[in-house]
């Protein structure tokens, strides 16, 4: 594991680290709809979601594993925009040190103007499937 991410982890206490960002995380569930905090904390003891602490701030990672890559999520983040971008080299070391190549995020249109030096690869739409709509 690179140093930085030691540095980072060093004397963490995981569960009052998540007690203090619960909020920061919960703020970004509440736009997707997709997780509860329950689903969230269980991804995390499974081992399925890595959950990143900061003063003000928090995010959630994780692992999509294809047949020819294997890349490093950013699932959740919320709190202090200038705080989860300090927060991108940290990612990207720990996505090395689980062997993915890239490092990716779906989200608002608004991370496209802060993220420099990220390209777009793609677009996500939705649109609501309703019953008997077929």
């Amino acid at each position: 594991m690179s140093k930085l991410i030691e540095e980072f982890l060093a004397g963490r206490d995981a569960v009052a680290d998540f007690t203090r960002c619960r909020g920061y995380l919960q703020s970004a569930l509440d736009l997707i709809e997709t997780h509860t905090m329950g689903d969230i904390i269980a991804g995390i003891e499974r081992g399925a979601f890595h959950f990143w602490p900061g003063q003000k701030s928090a995010a959630i990672t994780e692992v999509y594993q294809y047949p020819r890559a294997r890349y490093l999520n950013i699932f959740l983040a919320g709190g202090d925009l200038d705080e989860l971008l300090s927060m991108v080299p940290l990612f990207k070391s720990w996505g090395e040190h689980l062997g993915c190549t890239e490092l990716v995020l779906a989200g608002r249109p608004g991370w496209e103007k802060v993220l420099k030096g990220w390209t777009r690869r793609a677009v996500v739409l939705s649109t609501q499937i309703e019953k008997g709509s077929n």
